[in-house]
């Protein structure tokens, strides 16, 4: 891969709304990465990315690995086991990366790694022993760590011609790390640190957390002084969920209708309705999301089963009862 210069990846972030810093940060670090993989003296990236869920951080990293046909794999911090304990393991997450991609380069995206913090795990000693051996396993990968497996991928081919399958040598130096979470409380401890700077709100204290204040956290300190970049996911506003439901998500129950012959429009004051809901319960785009798919879900079913040619979706479809409105209609 030839390097990308920052200012096209940050082209290429043009779909994410809002969430400036973000997307200036991750086009800094993509292109950094893409310049490593030229030439290893100019050092591997690695990136924190911490904020609430729903702000848009899996999509950003997701669209800009997709910019760059570059492999990608998300999995969740509270789903990795250590090697002697049941479930998957960092070693697991690398064997399928390889056996999807057939290569040691790309993304692999740990996110909600806040769930491995002292301040989420509480007073639970054996718990948190675990948690921090897991980040010190996280690390080792990070720093590099060679791995070695068989491909047995193509199990068919190798039963025909009597072979037991490669030995692969998976080298994680080549991995982009990027790690996230929402880090639920880590303003109350930057308020602590910033003792002089009054009444100030949340996201103003999210904004200037620092490496310290992840210690804190309990994040491990080998750990934190691994990542150089980090970047604070802000809370979409109101109008911004408006406007991802607009770009992303009408756009899809459109040809979803389209499909059973229906022309469908969904107005502001619906989408308005979906996002005021997920704004008041901070659940961002996906609670945004979700709320929509509960009346299109069965708007969908109606639509075809009354072979409706079109559809307004209006915030009174979406607030009380659309089944109600469309039974009244002829089949």
């Amino acid at each position: 891969m030839s390097f990308i210069r920052p200012e096209v990846l940050l082209d290429h972030l043009s779909s994410v709304v809002g969430q400036t810093d973000l997307k200036r940060k991750l086009a800094s670090v993509f292109s950094q990465y893409t310049l490593y993989l030229q030439d290893e003296l100019a050092e591997r990236p690695t990136a924190l990315i911490y904020g609430p869920s729903g702000a848009g951080k899996t999509y950003a990293v997701e669209t800009l690995a997709s910019s760059l046909e570059l492999p990608v794999t998300i999995v969740g911090a509270p789903g990795i086991s250590l090697a002697s304990h049941k479930g998957a393991t960092f070693r697991d997450v690398l064997v399928q990366h390889y056996l999807n991609f057939k290569q040691d380069e790309g993304i692999i995206f740990l996110d909600e790694i806040d769930k491995w913090c002292q301040t989420v795990i509480g007073r639970d000693h054996e718990a948190l022993g675990v948690a921090k051996r897991l980040q010190s396993e996280l690390l080792r990968f990070i720093e590099a760590e060679k791995v070695e497996f068989i491909d047995e991928s193509d199990e068919h081919e190798q039963l025909e011609n009597q072979q037991t399958g490669e030995i692969v040598v998976f080298n994680t130096k080549r991995i982009l790390w990027v790690v996230g979470g929402a880090f639920i409380g880590l303003e109350e401890i930057v308020r602590k640190r910033l003792q002089n700077y009054g009444n100030v709100d949340t996201e103003f204290l999210l904004e200037h957390a620092t490496a310290p204040d992840f210690e804190a956290y309990g994040l491990i300190r080998e750990l934190v002084g691994r990542i150089q970049s980090w970047s604070f996911a802000k809370p979409l506003t109101r109008q911004e969920l408006i406007q991802i439901l607009q770009q992303q998500e009408v756009p899809r129950w459109q040809r979803r209708m389209a499909a059973v012959g229906c022309e469908l429009t969904v107005d502001q004051g619906a989408l308005a309705e979906c996002a005021n809901a997920a704004y008041e319960v901070k659940t961002g785009a996906r609670g945004a999301a979700s709320y929509l798919r509960r009346a299109m879900d069965d708007l969908f079913l109606e639509a075809s089963r009354h072979k409706l040619k079109q559809l307004q979706v209006t915030h009174s479809l979406i607030r009380t009862g659309h089944l109600e409105v469309l039974d009244a209609l002829p089949a």
